[in-house]
Parts: C-alpha cells; structure tokens; sequence
C-alpha cells in the first residue's frame, strides 16, 4: 500500500501538480491542516487512490470548491467528513453531500480566492527560486573555494619541491 499522510503541517496551499507523480497512491491524509480550498485537478492523476482525509481545514466553500463535491460525490473515498467552515449557508456540512449549486461564487468572493491562488503561486515561485538561486550560489563558491584550495596546494608543493632542490643541491655543492 503507498499513502501519503500529511496531517498537521500548517498546509495551506496546495499545488495543482504536487501529486502528478504519484499514480500507485492508495491513501492521502491532508486532516488537520489550514486548506480553504484545493484546485481543481489536484488529485486527477490519483489513479489507485482509495481512502481521502480531508476533515479538520477551514474549507470555504463557494464557486472553487464545486469540483471537489463533484469529485467526492463520484468517488466515495473521502471518509474523514470533511466539511465547510463558510459561508455560514453551509457551514459544518459534508463537502461530499452538498449538492453542486449550492457551490456558489460573489463577486468578492472570487476576487478574493484568485489573489489569495496569485499570492500562494508568487510565494511558491520566490521560494523555489530562492531555492535555485541558493543552490547555485553555494555550487559556485564550493567549485571557486575548490579551485582555490587546489591552485593554492599545487603552488605550495610546486614551490616546496624547487626549495628543496635548489637546497639539496646547493648543500651538495658545498660538501
């Protein structure tokens, strides 16, 4: 069996490919995290999922989370009850039983989950580039201090066998 339990890690954004790689994947725990809301998608290439925990997230649900009641209503495997936080219509309700129109979307409402998406999309790539920029950096200064030490070490040896002739045979000169 391969599962993935990510319960209580602060999770709150999920990218919408952060399990494509994961085909044989039988059970996903994401309980007791800070998700409001996952993207449509997230768990398409899911293909042997069996069991879904999603309970215990503040899950809002409007207009973006309608998949996820489509998803779970055809695939009965999320089995932790997950439910909505808000709006309050359909607080502490069961994602999975919620019928799709109730998923509805104010104008604020969709204006405010698309920056929340932009702002988690910028953190993600500020750290994955941070992470590169980082890696790179550290590369670099290990590949100059390398070829420092390297350098460094050659033109002492270099240096020390030169002494050491010129000594021995100047010593020998003089004998």
């Amino acid at each position: 069996m391969c599962f993935r339990l990510l319960n209580a890690n602060k999770i709150a954004c999920l990218r919408v490919d952060a399990f494509q790689d994961l085909h044989n994947l039988n059970l996903l725990s994401l309980y007791d995290n800070k998700l409001q809301t996952i993207a449509k998608g997230t768990f398409a290439s899911l293909r042997a999922i069996q069991t879904l925990h999603l309970a215990q997230n503040p899950f809002i649900c409007d207009c973006h989370l309608k998949w996820l009641a489509d998803y779970l209503q055809d695939n009965p495997i999320e089995t932790s009850g997950a439910r909505c936080t808000s709006p309050r219509r359909l607080a502490n309700k069961r994602i999975g039983q919620i019928k799709s129109k109730k998923f509805r979307c104010s104008g604020n409402t969709q204006r405010h989950t698309q920056r929340d998406t932009q702002r988690h999309t910028q953190r993600d790539t500020h750290r994955d580039t941070h992470r590169d920029t980082h890696r790179e950096t550290h590369r670099e200064t290990h590949r100059d201090t390398h070829t420092e030490t390297h350098t460094e070490r050659h033109t002492e040896t270099h240096t020390e066998r030169h002494t050491q002739r010129d000594t021995q045979g100047h010593t020998e000169t003089h004998t």
